[in-house]
């Protein structure tokens, strides 16, 4: 488990993402915050704006996902990343490397599974 981000840090990273928020926004103008949490599967739709206002600490796995929607180099937002990035033995990593080439559709039909294997193990 990493150790809990200071406030000057997860302001900084807070307009980090805003930038990059806005900049995927140029590209795809009906990008929405609401929208981003929406596809991260969360129930929560102020909390990208409570990451971004730097209220709220991105944790590592939704920094990843952010990083492959967005289109952006996690390790460079969050230097420690590279644990992720670089650490064969990382299941995270290796997810996140295999998802990237996927097309959105299979994307969409693997989250569905994931969710489904999610409900299952919850419930069991």
């Amino acid at each position: 488990m990493r150790p809990k981000i200071d406030e000057r840090r997860k302001k900084k990273e807070g307009l980090m993402l805003r930038k990059l928020f806005n900049a995927a926004k140029d590209k795809e103008p009906t990008l929405t915050q609401e929208g981003l949490i929406e596809e991260m599967g969360l129930k929560s739709p102020p909390l990208f704006f409570q990451w971004c206002d730097g209220r709220t600490n991105i944790p590592d796995k939704r920094l990843l996902w952010l990083a492959d929607r967005l289109k952006f180099d996690a390790a460079k937002f969050r230097p420690e990343m590279l644990n992720y990035s670089n650490s064969s033995d990382s299941l995270l990593a290796e997810v996140m490397e295999v998802y990237s080439t996927l097309t959105e559709d299979d994307k969409v039909a693997l989250l569905a599974q994931a969710r489904l294997l999610s409900r299952a193990h919850s419930s069991s």
